[in-house]
C-alpha cells in the first residue's frame, strides 16, 4: 500500500509540474503575442499606395483600415495620397512620399520621412506623450496641437517645415529653433 501511495504522490507531482510548466509557457507566449497598445489606421488611400510591414522585404498594395505599428512603411506613388489616423492625430501623405512609423507606443509617435510631404494635424497631445517627425536633415518635434507641414527633398538635402497653427521645434546638426504658427 505504501508503494501505491508513493507512485500516486510521484504521479500527482509530475502532473502538477507539467501543468505548472504549461501555465508559465502560456503566459510567456501571451505576453509576446499581445498586440501593441496603440496603432495607427490607414484611413484613406487614393491611387497607388504601397505598404511594407515591419521586418518584411516585399511591398503590397495598401488598403484602407489597415492597422499600422512600429516599423511599418508606406509609400504613396506619383499622383497618389494616403492618410493615417491615430484619433488625436491625422497624417496626410502627398504624392511620392515615403514614410515609416519609426516608433508608436503610449508615450511616443515617431515618424521617419525619407522623402516627400506630409501634413500633420494634431488635435490633442496628452501629458507625457511626444510627436516627432525625423527627416534626413534632422528632427521636428511638435510641441502643441496644431496644423503642420513637413517636406523633405533628399536629392537637395533640404527639409522645409511650416507651422500653420501650433508650435514645434526643429533640431538638425548644430541647428535648433522653435517655430510658432504663421
Amino acid at each position: 500500500a505504501a508503494m501505491k501511495s508513493n507512485r500516486r504522490i510521484r504521479w500527482t507531482s509530475f502532473v502538477v509540474a507539467v501543468l505548472f510548466s504549461a501555465l508559465i509557457a502560456a503566459s510567456t507566449l501571451k505576453a509576446q503575442d499581445d498586440p501593441p497598445g496603440r496603432v495607427a489606421r490607414l484611413s484613406y488611400t487614393e491611387g497607388t499606395v504601397s505598404l511594407q510591414l515591419s521586418g518584411a522585404e516585399e511591398w503590397n498594395q495598401a488598403s484602407p483600415n489597415y492597422p499600422l505599428t512600429t516599423g511599418d512603411r508606406i509609400y504613396s506613388d506619383r499622383d497618389s495620397r494616403a492618410e493615417l489616423d491615430l484619433g488625436n492625430i491625422a497624417v496626410q501623405l502627398s504624392s511620392s512620399t515615403d514614410l515609416t512609423v519609426a516608433n508608436l507606443n503610449d508615450e511616443l509617435f515617431q515618424l521617419g520621412l525619407s522623402q516627400g510631404t506630409i501634413h500633420v494635424r494634431v488635435y490633442e497631445i496628452p501629458d507625457g506623450t511626444s510627436i516627432e517627425v525625423d527627416t534626413p536633415n534632422g528632427a521636428v518635434t511638435i510641441l502643441s496641437p496644431g496644423d503642420f507641414r513637413v517636406e523633405t527633398y533628399p536629392d537637395n538635402d533640404t527639409t522645409l517645415v511650416s507651422a500653420f497653427q501650433g508650435r514645434l521645434e526643429i533640431d538638425g546638426g548644430d541647428f535648433s529653433q522653435s517655430l510658432d504658427e504663421g
